[in-house]
């Protein structure tokens, strides 16, 4: 499993990711969130931003905030963790309305 991946898994099932918040337009879904560094929990938490094309699905938008050194070099963990809980947060509803 790539390193990126088994980061993303570690912030989504450690609980990271703390006040998810959703909008959307006729166009976009887009997602703010705080997530909390995993060894720095007493500093303030990466503020990250993603749009979601409602379409086709693509990443219009994706930022982690200007204290993630990872983000900077391309590796959105954070983001991906994001991503992966939205995802779950989304299985959820769908099994909701299956029942």
């Amino acid at each position: 499993m790539p390193t990126g991946l088994q980061k993303a898994k570690a912030f989504l099932a450690d609980e990271y990711l703390h006040e998810i918040q959703t909008l959307f337009d006729a166009r976009y879904f887009y997602y703010k969130a705080k997530c909390f560094h995993s060894f720095k929990v007493h500093d303030a938490p990466h503020n990250l931003k993603l749009a979601l094309c409602i379409v086709t699905g693509d990443v219009k938008y994706a930022y982690c905030g200007p204290s993630c050194a990872a983000g900077k070099s391309g590796f959105r963990n954070h983001i991906l963790a994001l991503m992966m809980k939205v995802l779950q947060i989304l299985f959820m509803i769908a099994k909701t309305f299956m029942i």
